[in-house]
């Protein structure tokens, strides 16, 4: 029963932690939580207190997490991700109300589009919000801000987040349709110099490759927009 009665002790002031653990800003925080920054100050402090241990360095008006607050920043996020599955579950619909994905532009139109239009007949109730973005992915699903993201190169990962690997990907080849028979079959292919040994053009068909585009979208705008 100790173990019940701490854990009910601290239960209300962990939101608080999170929020300026994630963001060590506590006005930043404090706007997020709608409460004024010097009642955020407190409720920290009052955590501390209670466990007797410091979960931030502070410098001035600066906060950050020291190992024990990372310690305890990550079970927070944890726990508060493994109670909101469970609240779905126990409502009846584990696919309704908001969720939010992120990634590059070339991935949200291969991929993130074609995923909507299924959750879209199969949940309902389920709001989609896609987002496009590049860097920073890591934090915002960290802050809980988005609830999935897909890229094409996974670079280094925080240990409280978990990655699936969703299919296997290959450039892409674009090419334009409708030349005459004969001509030389002109390409453009994602990627760069010497990466396309492997990038699914047909066996003994011969080609030229007029460029090379860093994505998709680039690709095929080099497509629609010159003669190839």
């Amino acid at each position: 029963m100790q173990f019940a009665h701490r854990i009910r002790t601290l239960w209300s002031w962990l939101p608080s932690f999170r929020a300026v653990g994630e963001t060590e800003h506590l006005p930043t925080a404090a706007a997020e939580l709608g409460v004024v920054p010097s009642s955020l100050s407190r409720t920290v402090k009052q955590l501390e207190d209670e466990l007797g241990v410091p979960l931030f360095d502070r410098t001035g008006k600066q906060l950050v997490l020291n190992p024990a607050g990372r310690t305890l920043l990550v079970a927070v996020r944890e726990a508060m991700r493994i109670i909101d599955d469970a609240l779905e579950i126990a409502i009846g619909e584990e696919l309704r109300g908001h969720a939010s994905a992120v990634a590059p532009a070339e991935l949200v139109q291969a991929l993130l589009v074609p995923a909507s239009t299924v959750l879209a007949s199969s949940a309902p109730q389920l709001t989609l919000t896609l987002l496009t973005g590049r860097d920073g992915i890591s934090d915002l699903l960290l802050r809980g801000e988005v609830d999935a993201a897909v890229v094409s190169q996974l670079g280094p990962l925080a240990p409280d987040l978990r990655a699936i690997e969703l299919t296997t990907w290959t450039r892409g080849i674009f090419a334009r349709r409708g030349r005459p028979a004969g001509e030389e079959e002109r390409c453009v292919v994602v990627g760069s110099p010497g990466e396309h040994q492997d990038d699914g053009w047909p066996a003994g068909r011969e080609r030229r490759i007029v460029a090379w585009a860093p994505d998709e979208c680039t690709a095929l705008e080099l497509c629609a927009h010159s003669d190839l």
